[in-house]
């Protein structure tokens, strides 16, 4: 029994030795280890700063897009009335227009009726056509 007894102390000092002899192995292994976590960690460190200054920056670019779009929109709807105001003055120009064609018309079909006892002139002021006798243009001038 002595005999094994001293066998598995000899084991025992022999890993022992192994294990102090590994030491520097083991240590220098360890160092490397923690240096590369450490790397890791910067590293990823990184990314994540880099990732919210993206996440910033998009931000930024969507809110100046929604500022746009609006403005877009609003432009659009600004152009729209503008349209609108546009075709109302031609219609209404276009109304002015027939309105003093058939006065117009009418001044001269009165001129040439028999039955007008006083001459009539036409008289167009302020896009307006009037109907005025000889003594009425004589008596403003």
């Amino acid at each position: 029994m002595a005999h094994e007894e001293i066998r598995r102390l000899t084991d025992e000092l022999d890993i022992l030795r192994k294990a102090h002899q590994n030491d520097p192995e083991v240590l220098k292994a360890q160092q490397e280890a923690d240096r590369l976590r450490e790397e890791v960690k910067k590293l990823k460190d990184a990314d994540l700063l880099e990732l919210q200054k993206a996440k910033d920056h998009n931000q930024r670019l969507d809110k100046e897009n929604l500022a746009l779009r609006n403005r877009v929109r609003s432009l659009d709807s600004q152009r729209k009335m503008l349209q609108e105001t546009v075709e109302q003055l031609r219609n209404d120009q276009q109304a002015e227009s027939s309105e003093t064609e058939v006065l117009l018309s009418q001044a001269i079909s009165g001129l040439q009726s028999p039955h007008q006892m006083a001459p009539s002139v036409c008289h167009v002021q302020n896009n307006a056509l009037e109907l005025k006798t000889p003594e009425e243009i004589h008596a403003r001038y």
